[in-house]
């Protein structure tokens, strides 16, 4: 048995494992710009944690399966003990989810906050310094459950996703969106690692 080869497969291994438990943000597009917005793109879950303030801190950003983001077919049966119907988040998280169905843009959004919250959308169809962005209508979402968003006609390649306000009631709204705005001034681009 070569030894050598054995542990530069060892060190292979061990540094594989390493790339793919990174910090939150390493090797990803998706980031927070400021204390209360996130740039999300798809194919990437971000977990995010919320303040009662609104505040955003980052847990994690890894790639993701954008199908994953689309709603459980309705009538699939699931085998007793398997597929639970709650936010499978951790508690006091709120995890994000966008990817493509069709010609339409998705996003799920899991919410393991004790709270519901508002929060607005705008879809980015080009990203970069000179973008320009469409809001969109977005639901309550409510505790400890996943909640789906779907905009047909509509394919983005990220999203910024604002104002995350708690709510002391579960009552769902969907306010229309203010009208189309330029989508941030500043730079989006990852942070250096």
């Amino acid at each position: 048995m070569d030894w050598r080869a054995l542990g530069a497969v060892a060190v292979a291994l061990a540094l594989a494992t390493s790339a793919a438990a990174q910090p939150a943000g390493a090797g990803h597009l998706s980031h927070l710009l400021n204390d209360t917005d996130l740039l999300l793109f798809a194919g990437e879950r971000v977990t995010v944690k919320l303040t009662p303030d609104g505040r955003l801190a980052l847990v994690s950003a890894v790639r993701a399966d954008p199908a994953e983001a689309l709603p459980p077919k309705p009538g699939r049966r699931l085998a007793p003990g398997t597929g639970d119907p709650l936010a499978q988040v951790a508690e006091g998280a709120i995890s994000l989810l966008m990817g493509p169905q069709g010609d339409a843009t998705v996003l799920k959004v899991e919410n393991g906050t004790s709270k519901a919250f508002d929060y607005r959308a705008v879809l980015l169809s080009q990203v970069g310094p000179t973008q320009t962005g469409e809001p969109v209508t977005v639901c309550t979402v409510l505790p400890l459950l996943p909640g789906y968003e779907s905009w047909a006609g509509r394919h983005a390649k990220a999203m910024r996703l604002s104002h995350f306000t708690p709510r002391d009631t579960n009552e769902v709204v969907c306010p229309q969106p203010p009208s189309p705005q330029s989508a941030p001034s500043k730079p989006t681009v990852p942070p250096k690692s």
